[in-house]
């Protein structure tokens, strides 16, 4: 019988030890298996571990987060505590971070950036800046504020907030002074999802 894989597990007869090599047929049983292993070989492609010690470790790597080490401009994280986690499956990245500020902790007049852990494509960096996530910015002891999260480019976050101090809110980036004046245990956060490139 030839394999039926990858469209339905493969259901051989096996030959027993008073067979003769007519029944089933000998080379019919070479020819299944034969199909059955070429079948899985498409299937799986060439070097499906890649960079893994096996193809298991590969799959159980699938869904695990792990961290990356932002570069910032016009931010000082000094003495801060910065959290940041991501994963990527297949094209697709999940990113979590978090600044909770030290007493030297900074952030300039001018909007900061923090780096993403993957480069992502260039179609949510045009003029529309698409939002990619939420973001809290929390002033310690008074309020939290909420806010968006944006690809700068394609290798910078951008974190902006709600201003309402006219008909319409509209979303303007944080800065040393917006939403409030940043201080020791105030906390910059987000979460975004993107695309890479």
């Amino acid at each position: 019988m030839p394999t039926v894989y990858p469209g339905a597990i493969d259901s051989f007869v096996n030959p027993t030890d008073t067979d003769t090599l007519a029944s089933p047929p000998h080379d019919g049983q070479h020819a299944d298996a034969n199909d059955a292993v070429e079948a899985v070989e498409a299937e799986l492609g060439i070097n499906p571990r890649g960079a893994f010690a096996t193809v298991r470790a590969r799959l159980d790597d699938v869904g695990v987060w792990g961290t990356w080490v932002a570069a910032y401009v016009n931010l000082t994280v000094a003495d801060g505590t910065v959290v940041s986690r991501f994963v990527q499956i297949g094209k697709t990245v999940h990113a979590k971070f978090e600044l909770t500020f030290g007493a030297t902790t900074t952030i300039d007049a001018s909007a900061p950036t923090i780096s993403v852990p993957v480069t992502s494509t260039s179609l949510y960096t045009n003029e529309l800046r698409l939002w990619i996530g939420g973001a809290q910015l929390l002033n310690s002891g008074f309020a939290t504020h909420p806010g968006l999260a944006r690809l700068a480019s394609t290798s910078t976050f951008e974190v902006m907030v709600y201003k309402a101090d006219a008909t319409y809110t509209t979303i303007v980036p944080i800065s040393a002074t917006v939403p409030h004046t940043w201080g020791e245990f105030d906390v910059l956060s987000f979460a975004a999802t993107y695309e890479v490139a």
